[in-house]
């Protein structure tokens, strides 16, 4: 039975992914290992016999995945027998060393061929839109949480400052409001829940988001901003980069001027005093009660922009961040006790971040296998790999390993670019 043949392969390979000797070869094979799981899900979803009946529909038989899952233990062979070779040169056989390096090589590409022969065939076989499975639904992959958690009193309490008599004193400069944390606290989730908040909508007239990131040019900001206030499409910004600084500048005065505005500067990594100070100078023409909120991983720049009104976020309690994966991981309600220890130990490698626990969450409702599906996830050897040390990271990798083959690889794609390019 297929099923039986992957799950023999997976421990086999989950076995290699435990031995450091193997290290060069780790991401290849847990990509694999991923694919296979897949696979596997399939096959618990619809059963054996359907699965077959299914995979001939598509032109495939079921000989073509038991062939792929013999070749990849044919390389785990190679790869066992590569390790031990290793192992002697290590001992003082230094003449097999080159011959080693070449085989570790080649067994590396050959695992990347085999992964890539897994993804054509699960391309073809759910690669069907019209076909109904519940790892490519229609549905939304994100869940939005019905709550803030752990933030809800930082969000009153910021709105309370917006809403208050000193953010419209006009005897002051325009007031700024920073948001710091380290990354996966939540700040950018704060920050929009603050913006579409009914009492902050109603007294602005503009509500500008930007997404700064490590970059912080103004021609890059001043660009976004023109694209907000005048509703302009994307395409736009290349037309933009062919108009000056200041004609920008003064082009986001004469919008702004009588009206109150909100600029939001999201993910500020990098702080430019002259450019941000520029910045500063514009909005000062907006009316009274207009302000700026900042959010920021980084605590230099909160400092250096010195705002009377800066709000830390720490991590979240394990408590909490089970409770945003509960939320957002489970489809059936009546699976949480089934899945409560599995989703807690889960939450507890969040390490604290909403983030983390958003991301991982909406990763398991995706696969949607019930109480298998989370247990997959535990069981993932991600976890133990020394290569990526963070759990953040970790999560982030899990969660585009089960992506459909169209999303990863629209992502890969769109990897060549330089970070805050503009696609």
């Amino acid at each position: 039975m297929a099923d039986e043949h992957i799950s023999t392969v997976l421990e086999q390979l989950r076995r290699i992914m435990a031995d450091k000797r193997f290290r060069n070869s780790e991401f290849q094979i847990n990509l694999l290992v991923c694919r296979l799981e897949a696979f596997q899900s399939m096959i618990l979803y619809h059963g054996d016999g359907l699965f077959s009946v299914r995979l001939l529909e598509r032109g495939i038989t079921v000989h073509a995945l038991d062939q792929v899952l013999y070749n990849i233990e044919d390389v785990i062979s190679d790869v066992l027998h590569l390790g031990v070779s290793t192992e002697l040169a290590a001992a003082g056989l230094e003449k097999f060393a080159s011959t080693q390096s070449k085989a570790a090589s080649a067994e590396t590409a050959t695992l990347y061929t085999l992964r890539r022969r897994l993804e054509e065939l699960e391309e073809v076989l759910i690669g069907n839109p019209h076909e109904s499975h519940p790892l490519h639904s229609k549905r939304s992959f994100f869940v939005k949480l019905s709550k803030l958690y752990g933030l809800d009193v930082v969000k009153k309490d910021i709105i309370n400052v917006i809403l208050g008599e000193s953010f419209r004193d006009s005897s002051d400069s325009i007031k700024t409001i920073i948001i710091v944390g380290m990354e996966g606290t939540g700040k950018t989730y704060l920050a929009r829940c603050i913006c579409t908040d009914c009492q902050v909508l109603e007294i602005f007239d503009n509500i500008i988001w930007v997404n700064v990131s490590d970059d912080f040019d103004l021609g890059k900001i001043a660009r976004k901003i023109i694209l907000s206030l005048e509703g302009l499409e994307h395409d736009s910004l290349r037309l933009l980069t062919l108009v000056p600084l200041q004609s920008l500048l003064d082009r986001i005065q004469r919008k702004i001027v009588n009206k109150k505005s909100l600029l939001v500067l999201d993910g500020v990594g990098r702080y430019d005093c002259d450019d941000w100070e520029a910045l500063r100078a514009v909005f000062q023409h907006g009316m009274s009660g207009s302000g700026i909120l900042v959010t920021t991983h980084e605590h230099s720049v909160a400092g250096a922009m010195e705002s009377s009104y800066k709000f830390c976020l720490g991590k979240l309690s394990d408590e909490l961040c089970w409770m945003i994966l509960r939320e957002v991981g489970l489809n059936d309600d009546t699976l949480e006790y089934a899945v409560e220890d599995i989703g807690r130990e889960l939450a507890r490698r969040c390490e604290g971040l909403p983030f983390a626990a958003k991301v991982l969450g909406d990763a398991i409702r995706h696969y949607d296998f019930g109480i298998r599906g989370w247990d997959v996830f535990l069981r993932n050897c991600i976890w133990k790999s020394p290569r990526i040390p963070k759990y953040m990271s970790k999560i982030l990798s899990l969660s585009y390993c089960n992506l459909p083959l169209s999303v990863r690889r629209c992502l890969s794609y769109w990897a060549i670019f330089p970070k805050s390019f503009e696609i």
